[in-house]
């Protein structure tokens, strides 16, 4: 603060220092000169950032499938997000009385799962359903973004249909062209109008990396409409994705680096190599002018066995180079590493490391809930850009070309659809359980959507499952179960079955936490 004297009033005002631009009370971070000096900064553009940088960024990204660290991280985070066999579509048709049709709902759920079989849904016809969504997710995981075009009126097919899988690489990242007379502006070979919708892709017509073809290197100009380009959008105006790796990327190869040379040091200490030396207590060889190689009286080579004997040349002796590898900081170094890089890949270290050391119920439940909530937030992602995009396109053609015997007036009608993913085991399936009947009983879920979120299947499977089951062993003389018994027959009782992972009844775990030697113990 600081004090001026005012002359017309006769009095002192106090004036407090502006904490603004430019003031010391404004961003302590920047004035540190000594912390900040080698901070490079630079004020550039969404995209502008990724020019020149993004293909070298993708190529750095792909080599971490060949990193053992890196490909337990692909396989990982596609299993969380995908599941083994992809979403389960629940089609929900609603008749002009509110409830669900339930003859269309079954005839398009049955042509959507017969269609993506192998020899359908690709035009290839050799890719099931399961392994494109795989494939996509991975690519946009490493590459930053997937390029989907779906082919209508396809002719190797039944349905008229496929989807063709293509990477980000067919993009001509390098072209741009600013708008005028007319023209649409090109960022990064995505062609944006006024309204910035992306109405036309600048492809080449191969790979640019394939070597049987000269089209690689032929840009054309092909249509948005029918594509689908999935990428992971970190700045608002971005028009390509960066890989999901990159924060990590750093770390993980220099861990790859100091791994291959502590295990090469830990081999040549293994070897018990030895070294050559002169002895100086001894007399030096005489010449001998008929050898015409002399320096077989300097060097010779000897291969080392177990327990083996060198014979040592007059005036030489072996030296044992030993060397102190592995070093025994080596394992808590790695852990140390592998934790920031599984921060950076936003992955469970335990998952990435395949360590389960010292881990115990609480941490292992809590690691669990935090990753479930990423998983479940690109599921989204994927479900509504990808798949339910994919399933409208796919029954407007089935609709348009009257495959499936609905009509294409009611488009709007038959294209409602929940999405349903594979749910994964939880850590104590008994509490889940639990919880789930508990939920089931208080009105607070149905049992539609338990079979759903537990078996990625429809209620009526389950229940006709069941049926025919006790019906057989009726058949076959066999007493009911006793869960038949209390529930009626084929109703059954759901919660019985492995439960979902995020449902749990949060008042009976923190009951049970204080339970001893059950929920604290080491797994």
């Amino acid at each position: 603060m600081s004090y001026t004297y005012d002359s017309d009033t006769g009095m002192m005002t106090r004036k407090r220092k502006s904490a603004g631009r430019g003031g010391k009370r404004a961003f302590q971070i920047l004035s540190n000169p000594q912390f900040s000096a080698n901070w490079l900064t630079a004020t550039t553009g969404p995209n502008s950032e990724l020019q020149g940088n993004l293909q070298r960024l993708i190529e750095m990204s792909r080599t971490l499938e060949q990193d053992a660290y890196g490909s337990s991280f692909f396989q990982t985070w596609v299993t969380g997000v995908v599941g083994s066999c992809g979403y389960t579509l629940e089609s929900c048709p609603i008749d002009q009385s509110g409830a669900v049709d339930a003859t269309a709902a079954r005839t398009i759920e049955d042509a959507w799962n017969e269609w993506k079989r192998a020899q359908n849904c690709t035009p290839g016809g050799d890719m099931p359903w399961s392994m494109v969504k795989r494939t996509t997710e991975q690519t946009f995981v490493r590459d930053g973004g997937v390029l989907i075009k779906c082919i209508e009126g396809f002719p190797g097919n039944e349905f008229g249909f496929a989807v063709q899988v293509l990477e980000v690489d067919q993009i001509d990242i390098l072209f741009d062209r600013g708008a005028s007379n007319g023209q649409n502006k090109v960022v990064m070979g995505k062609e944006i109008d006024q309204w910035g919708r992306v109405v036309a892709y600048h492809l080449y017509g191969e790979h640019p990396g394939e070597v049987y073809t000269r089209d690689g290197y032929k840009r054309t100009r092909v249509l948005a409409e029918g594509f689908i380009h999935r990428y992971h959008r970190t700045r608002a105006g971005r028009v390509q994705g960066v890989p999901m790796t990159l924060a990590a990327m750093t770390q993980l190869r220099h861990l790859s680096k100091y791994a291959e040379a502590e295990v090469i040091a830990a081999r040549m200490h293994a070897c018990a190599s030895m070294r050559l030396q002169s002895d100086p207590s001894a007399p030096a060889a005489p010449f001998d002018p008929d050898n015409d190689d002399p320096d077989d009286n300097i060097f010779f080579d000897y291969e080392l066995t177990p327990g083996g004997i060198a014979d040592v040349p007059d005036g030489k002796v072996l030296d044992l180079l030993q060397s102190h590898h592995p070093h025994s900081s080596y394992g808590e170094f790695q852990k140390a590493v592998l934790r920031g890089a599984a921060a950076g890949l936003s992955i469970n270290y335990n998952a990435l490391a395949s360590d389960l050391e010292g881990v115990n119920y609480s941490s292992l439940r809590e690691g669990k809930l935090a990753q479930n909530a990423v998983f479940k937030a690109f599921q989204h992602l994927n479900i509504e850009v990808e798949e339910d995009a994919i399933f409208r396109r796919w029954l407007r053609v089935q609709l348009a070309m009257g495959k499936i015997g609905l009509p294409l007036a009611k488009f709007d009608k038959f294209k409602r659809a929940k999405w349903h993913a594979e749910r994964k085991p939880w850590v104590d399936p008994l509490k889940e359980a639990n919880a789930t009947k508990s939920l089931l009983e208080q009105g607070l879920t149905s049992p539609r959507r338990v079979a759903a979120e537990i078996h990625n299947a429809p209620l009526e499977d389950i229940l006709k499952e069941r049926a025919d089951d006790l019906q057989l062993m009726e058949s076959l003389g066999l007493a009911a179960p006793e869960w038949a018994n209390a529930n009626g027959g084929g109703g059954g009782d759901l919660s019985a079955t492995n439960p979902m992972d995020d449902s749990e009844d949060e008042s009976d775990d923190e009951a049970s936490e204080d339970e001893p030697n059950e929920n604290n113990d080491d797994e």
